[in-house]
């Protein structure tokens, strides 16, 4: 396998309408290692694992991607708005409001949410951003490593909060594709009915707000005001359709019980590192049953953003945890 430096590359992969960004550095022949960000984030929240991961395992080929909605992945017109026919009702709904009672507009009101709430379990469901990543993987990966004559041998896949969730039903749902898990307190070790207050505030008038209370809520006091900022800016000016779609249509996956959702979802003999920031988050993994051969679980309690927050301490979480206990024959490692 080469260790030679590679160009890096970037660019849009279109998937339903949808195009997706990507970043790819490393050797073309190397480990694919496939990182899927948060709700309302994007690829610069890997900023310190990206140089990390190329620097000390040379033979890993680093990918990044924006989720659908996200960052600078470009959205397809029926997520971002009502469709034509649906602006038309609109239309016809605002001229009505003269002529009508108060109770029939909030039925016309809620007729129009549901129509939207629709548009969006459809283009934003968990299955559906996990499919996302297979069809990126399949893409940049599978198909480069078939034309050089060369075995596929899965992808490690790296997922923070409902990335987390997106990597675990990705490895669910294609296994094939899958080498190993980490993930960084994956949203489906909140406790049930933690989002249900903040989903139905994100719908209202006052959404920023909203983000930044819930935000503040899984900081840890160390946390560095500009990454608070950071991602204010980035999650107030991500669309609300999204916004909203894509955490409702989280909440819709998990269901009622972590512990159910992690014993269909989790792929016997598969390895995975879950780190979480809350000690509470432990016993839902704990609880599920955990492999001694193949789960390790971590608590570091740095905050939900815990890859900047503590860069350091969680890179070498990851790198032992790659080095000694997944694929210590075929990586590379570079000293420290």
């Amino acid at each position: 396998m080469s260790t030679t430096t590679h160009s890096p590359d970037a660019g849009y992969f279109s998937r339903d309408d949808h195009d997706l960004f990507y970043t790819v550095q490393g050797p073309g022949d190397g480990i694919p290692v496939l990182f899927i960000h948060g709700w309302t984030c994007d690829s610069t929240d890997w900023s310190f694992q990206v140089p990390f991961l190329l620097s000390r395992f040379p033979n890993f080929r680093v990918i990044t991607m924006d989720l659908r909605g996200h960052g600078c992945s470009r959205i397809s017109s029926s997520l971002a708005q009502p469709s034509s026919s649906q602006q038309q009702q609109q239309q016809q709904q605002q001229q009505q409001q003269q002529q009508q009672q108060q109770q029939q507009q909030q039925q016309q009101q809620q007729q129009q949410q549901q129509q939207q709430q629709q548009i969006q379990r459809t283009d934003l469901a968990t299955v559906t951003l996990a499919a996302d990543a297979a069809a990126l993987l399949e893409h940049l990966v599978v198909q480069t490593q078939q034309q050089a004559d060369e075995a596929f041998a899965g992808t490690i896949v790296v997922g923070h909060s409902l990335g987390g969730v997106v990597a675990s039903e990705l490895a669910h749902s294609r296994p094939s594709l899958v080498r190993g898990l980490v993930l960084l307190d994956p949203s489906y070790l909140a406790p049930p009915g933690a989002f249900t207050g903040f989903l139905e505030a994100l719908r209202g008038p006052d959404r920023l707000s909203a983000i930044a209370t819930f935000f503040e809520a899984v900081y840890s006091p160390d946390t560095p005001e500009f990454v608070k900022t950071w991602h204010l800016l980035r999650a107030w000016g991500l669309d609300q359709a999204v916004a909203v779609g894509a955490l409702g249509a989280m909440v819709e996956y998990i269901g009622p019980s972590s512990v159910e959702l992690i014993r269909r979802i989790k792929v016997p003999g598969m390895p995975r590192l879950v780190v979480t920031s809350v000690p509470a988050f432990v016993e839902p993994e704990k609880e599920a049953g955990l492999d001694e051969k193949t789960d390790q679980l971590e608590l570091m309690e740095a905050g939900h953003w815990m890859m900047k927050t503590r860069p350091g301490e969680l890179n070498k979480i990851l790198a032992t945890w790659l080095q000694r206990h997944v694929f210590p024959e075929d990586v590379v490692v570079n000293s420290e």
